[in-house]
């Protein structure tokens, strides 16, 4: 460190105390608390302009003290937006001007009555309070939830949850065991669920009781997407995007023709992409031919399936819709003939 660094250290540690009341004495490398009304509001502003942090602070909570190779500091605060928010980092200006190794982390306040969006850590679990959910309501197929859309929570006596997910309709029947090969099939386009859920005790504690006081499921093909308008249509394509569409077509197709034989994809006829509701709608004319696959063979694996016969079987124009950014896929329409 030299002479100047252990001089620089010393100045900045007697500062440090100069804030705290209690300086008589103190444990070196120990961390102690300062007095937030204290601190000076410009060196947090300092150390978040760092960390190109634009929700500013407007409260310190707390503030605590530690030194180790520098200055540590760790402060609680409040941010313009209402978060609670840490910020730590360490002042060493023998070594750098600037504040060093700035972390923040915040959370959104929690307020008794209000919503609040829920945490990343969640998400798992209120997937499988969906897949509990959505199948209070089956045609006699099960319903699996693929994600997540929006979640907000409201903290009472437990905690209710208003949660959108996105959900598919299965091959395999409510009474039986689910297996991979039925859950893979799906049956129906896909449904977007708001769902208004009751838990208790916390998600945290693991719960084990679940409610559900409401329910609705409409298909991803709503009014607005029908009634949106469309753009021009066009021949150019991603070619990553196309496929990922494609291949949903033609599983979609499989999914409804009785054929106890995997139909793949012989050749594409033509492809056309409009931009519509937010994704791109892709019209698919597609000739398909019988395999030596089953289709739960196929499910697995369609690498090693071989086309019997010499001429396409199936042809079928199919309209998917994709978002590229989520990957949510849907079938809008699907016509096929022999």
């Amino acid at each position: 460190m030299g002479a100047y660094g252990v001089l620089v250290l010393a100045l900045a540690f007697v500062a440090a105390m100069s804030y705290q009341a209690e300086a008589a004495e103190f444990c070196a490398g120990c961390p102690f608390k300062q007095d937030p009304a204290k601190f000076p509001m410009h060196k947090l502003s300092k150390a978040l302009a760092t960390a190109q942090v634009n929700d500013g602070a407007s409260k310190i909570l707390s503030v605590t003290v530690q030194v180790v190779s520098g200055i540590k500091y760790t402060v609680v605060y409040e941010s313009f937006s209402g978060k609670t928010c840490t910020a730590s980092w360490v002042d060493a200006p023998w070594v750098k001007h600037e504040p060093i190794d700035t972390q923040i982390s915040c959370r959104a306040k929690r307020s008794l009555g209000g919503f609040e969006n829920v945490d990343d850590s969640e998400i798992s679990e209120l997937e499988e309070f969906g897949n509990q959910a959505v199948n209070t309501q089956t045609n006699g197929y099960r319903k699996a939830v693929l994600k997540v859309l929006e979640a907000q929570r409201q903290v009472v006596h437990g905690l209710i949850y208003k949660v959108k997910f996105l959900v598919k309709t299965t091959s395999c029947q409510m009474e039986q065991v689910p297996e991979y090969t039925c859950m893979a099939k799906e049956t129906a386009p896909r449904e977007v669920c708001s769902a208004t859920l009751f838990a208790t005790p916390y998600l945290t504690h693991g719960a084990s009781h679940l409610e559900v006081k409401n329910i609705e499921c409409s298909n991803m093909l709503t009014e607005n997407f029908l009634a949106a308008p469309a753009s021009g249509v066009s021949t150019g394509h991603d070619e990553r995007d196309m496929a990922a569409a494609e291949k949903f077509a033609v599983h979609m197709i499989n999914a409804q023709v009785n054929s106890l034989n995997y139909k793949g994809l012989f050749k594409v006829l033509n492809v056309e992409k409009q931009v519509k509701g937010g994704g791109n709608l892709y019209t698919f004319e597609l000739e398909l031919r019988d395999t030596d696959c089953t289709k739960d063979d196929a499910l697995v694996s369609d690498e090693k399936c071989h086309f019997v016969g010499n001429t396409a079987d199936l042809k079928c124009t199919t309209k998917v819709w994709y978002w590229p950014w989520s990957g949510l896929t849907t079938i809008v329409s699907n016509k096929c003939s022999q």
